[in-house]
């Protein structure tokens, strides 16, 4: 396949953005620990979802549209800051059981509804997430690139999300790392918070 080179230098270029530890993969992570799997594959499909909204967007011309509306990534840094100093904070505020409401465990299509919102949010406000596919289809992608291409790129790098966020979810929701959880939960709390809260703090006060 002619194009088959560009399609798999993209696609590493992604995937090396996925594993790389971030806003993301934190999320994941507390939910995975604390709330539950389904909560956090809730999520998994969640930041996906955004990714492959802002890909496609900037592959059908986003970039033209945040160099004439520059406040729009200004409104993007400040919201997504503060969405993640909020999740810091919430991670906090230890709570008696996972997806505890009212005294009773949230059924599964709630929980999974809530990971997906999560998961959603904290990637659609994300302007790391706009810089990184503004390069990405600039540098590794040229405007010559067929549009099945591009296409190809975009569900390979879906794939590679929802594995390695599941991936993830799976790891720390298995019962040994639960039960590590269960015996340090309010110091993984504060400390997923902490950094949740500081991450938050970088980005929405992140002069560009």
């Amino acid at each position: 396949m002619e194009h088959l080179p560009v399609i798999l230098g993209a696609s590493l270029i992604w995937l090396a953005a996925i594993v790389s530890p971030g806003p993301n993969f934190l999320v994941v992570s507390r939910l995975a620990l604390a709330r539950s799997r389904r909560a956090a594959l809730g999520a998994t499909l969640g930041i996906a979802a955004g990714s492959l909204v802002y890909a496609g967007l900037t592959m059908f011309g986003l970039s033209v549209l945040l160099l004439t509306f520059a406040w729009l990534g200004e409104v993007l840094r400040v919201l997504g800051g503060a969405y993640l100093v909020w999740l810091g904070i919430e991670a906090w505020r230890t709570r008696a059981g996972p997806e505890a409401e009212g005294g009773a465990i949230a059924p599964a299509a709630r929980r999974s509804a809530r990971g997906f919102r999560i998961g959603f949010l904290t990637e659609i406000t994300n302007p790391k997430a706009i810089a990184f596919f503004l390069g990405l289809f600039a540098a590794a992608l040229p405007a010559a690139t067929p549009l099945g291409a591009k296409l190809a790129v975009l569900l390979i790098g879906g794939i590679m999300e929802l594995a390695w966020y599941t991936i993830v979810t799976l790891v720390l929701a298995s019962g040994p790392m639960h039960r590590t959880y269960q015996r340090l939960r309010r110091a993984i709390d504060r400390v997923l918070g902490t950094l949740l809260i500081a991450i938050g703090l970088k980005v929405a006060f992140d002069a560009r």
